[in-house]
């Protein structure tokens, strides 16, 4: 078949099909000759498409609400487990436990004056005590150890259980928000629907479109927004919707109890089995990366810790502990890097800027430390001096400001003694180009600040005086001997001075509870441990504050907080002992004497193996 002009068109190369559609789609919108389109159809199909979609966002905002349901029904079971636990736990403790100890006392002292019937009547009444809460029960209570184990207690009372709960309740809280947004995307889609039948319903009024292009041309666009609304609905309705395992919210709960209590190789044992049924759960990585800092497996806590951010979990205390992981594995770069960025999501914690420091010291920046730990000390008198409802500074800046105090005591054992508990390997410390000895010297100055500053602000709300008139001398610890009337008449020293403490890391802990392991019920072999120093100078009446640590933290008890009331020179010589009831038990213990909050002197002694 030939053309007019003789040529044959069977020679001719074809038109690809996307410039054949295109000049389709010309023709529809502008060509004159146009047929006009048909639309019954496309208003049939978006309607169809807009009733099931409607359908779908009835059904999942229906399901959203049934999740919200649960989960608030979680929540108020969370709190109830939680609030019954404590008041059940603060009585075993504060009540029945020291009802028990109160009785147990008496009657020790019953036995000590020859009285054994009055001792047998008071251990009836303790037996009976002990009746009261299964805390004094065989399972919690070995009466040859000091006291009941209080945590395996609280953990199997009620922080397992109110942990699981509470995790339920935020994994419903996560499916709720996810089936809402769905509902939503699908009321979204109608809407759009509902645009493009309008668009179909303007294209027959010749008024507001009189071209007969723009009235296809409206048709046209409706086409296509319905094709993309279907497209949009397909993907969103083949999402899958998320599904949580009851058994690795079980097995985390149980880790959540087992690291409460201290079984960190147990606590790992049981995240490990949630995150091989679910490998993403953000919570048991954290909880597992604290497992294995506990362990010493840093590498491992590291990587969980990374984990658990990358999981969702971005929050400051990931950040918080991986910095403070890489700072035990060595890696100074990283830790300063990880702990910056902390700060840059909240530069009022005045901790992250002792971890700073801390790190800034092994790596031997000696000028870059000192400014971290001044910026930490100032964020921390701000924090002291803010207005709070009990008119107190809140009672976890203590804790941090000990914490800190504890890092850099790590840190100068492990850089004088090689023994690097809770710090990096001796072989990792990195000395400066300023000299050892001015790294000491640095180091030495910044605990003594922070001490200062731990004890002025929280007696005055007010950084530490720049000096304070008076001296004290040597620390000497031992036991007095006394005369028919009490009065001491001698003083006989424990023997040469203890070990320096060995401070060890803070871990998170789930309970502000603690328990003072200090104290022991006292016998007639116990003597009362006294501290005897010299002092001159001392003007005025200013605050005394003694400070005992035993075992690496405070015996809160034993604080002896008093005016001055000895004159300005002569011996003093103090129990430490709060009474004659009870004695010291064994382990290390260290001393410090602070006037108006400046550390005067401090020592340190040993009792027991």
């Amino acid at each position: 078949m030939s053309n007019v002009n003789g040529s044959s068109l069977r020679g001719q190369p074809k038109k690809p099909l996307l410039i054949s559609g295109l000049a389709v789609l010309r023709n529809a919108l502008f060509s004159e000759d146009a047929e006009d389109i048909d639309v019954i159809g496309l208003v049939v199909i978006l309607t169809i498409v807009g009733a099931l979609l409607a359908v779908q966002m009835e059904f999942y905002g229906t399901e959203a609400s049934k999740v919200l349901d649960r989960a608030q029904q979680y929540s108020i079971l969370s709190m109830g487990v939680k609030v019954r636990g404590e008041i059940e736990s603060s009585y075993a403790w504060n009540d029945a436990y020291r009802q028990w100890l109160d009785w147990e006392s008496r009657a020790a002292l019953a036995e000590q004056n020859g009285d054994a019937e009055a001792a047998a009547r008071y251990r009836v009444v303790r037996d009976r005590v002990a009746t009261l809460t299964p805390l004094l029960g065989a399972e919690y209570f070995d009466t040859a150890l000091p006291q009941p184990d209080l945590r395996a207690f609280e953990a199997s009372t009620y922080l397992v259980e109110s942990t699981a709960f509470q995790e339920r309740y935020t994994r419903a809280m996560e499916l709720f928000g996810y089936l809402d947004e769905k509902s939503g995307l699908f009321a979204f889609q109608i809407q759009l629907l509902a645009l493009a039948l309008a668009l179909i319903a303007l294209a027959p009024n010749q008024e507001l479109l009189p071209s007969a292009r723009l009235r296809r041309l409206s048709v046209f666009a409706a086409a296509i927004l319905g094709a993309v609304v279907v497209v949009w609905a397909v993907r969103v309705s083949l999402e899958p919707v998320p599904i949580y395992s009851e058994e690795a919210v079980n097995q985390y709960a149980i880790g959540v109890g087992l690291s409460y209590q201290g079984d960190h190789a147990g606590a790992a044992a049981a995240f490990d089995q949630t995150l091989a049924r679910e490998p993403d759960y953000a919570n048991a990585l954290y909880r597992r990366g604290n497992a294995h800092f506990a362990l010493g497996n840093y590498a491992a806590a590291a990587a969980d810790f990374a984990a658990a951010w990358d999981a969702g979990r971005e929050e400051l205390n990931v950040l918080w502990n991986l910095g403070w992981t890489h700072y035990m594995m060595g890696d100074y770069e990283a830790a300063i890097a990880t702990t910056n960025q902390g700060i840059a999501l909240d530069a009022e914690q005045a901790p992250l800027y002792f971890n700073l420091g801390v790190m800034q010291l092994a790596a031997g920046d000696i000028r870059a430390a000192q400014g971290s730990y001044a910026t930490g000390l100032q964020k921390t008198t701000e924090t002291a001096s803010l207005d709070s409802p009990g008119g107190a500074p809140p009672t976890s800046l203590w804790s941090y400001l000990n914490v800190a105090i504890e890092d850099i005591d790590a840190y100068l054992t492990c850089l004088e003694t090689e023994v690097c508990a809770n710090a990096p390997a001796h072989e990792l410390l990195r000395e400066p180009a300023e000299g050892d000895a001015e790294l000491r010297q640095a180091a030495a100055d910044i605990r003594r600040d922070i001490k200062n500053y731990a004890v002025a602000l929280e007696y005055t709300q007010a950084p530490p005086p720049a000096e304070v008139a008076g001296e004290v001398g040597a620390l000497e610890f031992g036991t007095g001997v006394y005369d028919e009337n009490g009065q001491i008449t001698d003083f006989l020293a424990l023997g040469a001075e203890g070990s320096p403490l060995r401070f060890g890391l803070a871990i998170e802990e789930e309970s502000n509870r603690t328990i003072d392991s200090a104290l022991t019920l006292a016998n007639d072999d116990d003597a009362p441990v006294l501290v005897r120093f010299p002092y001159r100078e001392v003007q005025g009446a200013p605050l005394l504050v003694v400070k005992i640590y035993h075992n690496r933290s405070e015996a809160i008890w034993l604080r002896i907080v008093e005016s001055w009331n000895l004159g300005s020179e002569g011996e003093a010589v103090l129990p430490l002992n709060p009474s004659a009831q009870f004695a010291l038990a064994d382990g290390d213990y260290h001393v410090e004497i602070y006037l108006d909050g400046r550390l005067m002197g401090e020592g340190s002694f040993v009792l027991g193996s």
